[in-house]
């Protein structure tokens, strides 16, 4: 091979190795973030009245609380004031009910700032 067409497939094999492993990377992203796939039908409720958070199961959830725009029913105390919680505190791990629009986005329980909406 002379100098020009050299060149070109060394540019080309570089690019073809970089592609495949970028891909190889996003592929494989999903799979390490997921530990396992038993934590993925996990439900993790807080009720407002004892303030004790309850990880559930999908269909656990499905007979706490049978209509989906009502509160469920709480699996420690009995009331029906349980709610879904989708975000956790970084400094105390605490589970934390949905808050209001308004409301400053900090920890209800250890005030400490969250991360940006």
């Amino acid at each position: 091979m002379s100098g020009p067409r050299r060149i070109v497939a060394i540019a080309f094999s570089v690019a073809a190795l970089g592609f495949a492993i970028g891909y190889f990377i996003y592929a494989g992203r999903p799979a390490l973030s997921q530990s396992d796939s038993s934590g993925r039908d996990e439900i993790t409720l807080v009720c407002l009245k004892c303030q004790q958070e309850s990880k559930v199961t999908a269909a656990e959830y499905a007979t706490l609380c049978p209509d989906p725009s009502a509160l469920a029913r709480c699996p420690k105390c009995g009331a029906t004031e349980a709610v879904r919680a989708s975000l956790r505190c970084g400094a105390c791990r605490r589970a934390i009910p949905p808050q209001p629009r308004d409301a400053p986005f900090v920890c209800p329980y250890c005030k400490a700032p969250l991360a940006p909406r």
